[in-house]
């Protein structure tokens, strides 16, 4: 689930890394996160703070966590875009 939306932009990084802290050595997980660009015109609920891939990438990284693979998917029709992840504890 995107469990960023439901925190402050300034929890982020310490979220991340208290994940990261629960895995064990090499351990993984799965994260998705909505990604919409702030020029669409959209609903202010659908709004995320991450226009693009490359601050999470970098966000993850900060937490000591390793981008395995990366998946990015556009809803046809729709404004949501999406990014899947899976993470590697560092």
């Amino acid at each position: 689930h995107s469990l960023l939306r439901f925190l402050p932009q300034g929890a982020h990084l310490a979220s991340l890394r208290a994940l990261r802290r629960w895995l064990k050595p090499g351990g993984a997980v799965i994260f998705s996160h909505r990604l919409i660009a702030e020029h669409q015109d959209t609903e202010p609920y659908y709004l995320a703070e991450y226009q693009s891939a490359e601050p999470l990438v970098a966000l993850f990284s900060q937490a000591g966590l390793r981008v395995v693979s990366l998946q990015e998917s556009v809803e046809e029709g729709g404004p949501r875009h999406r990014i899947l992840a899976l993470l590697q504890a560092t």
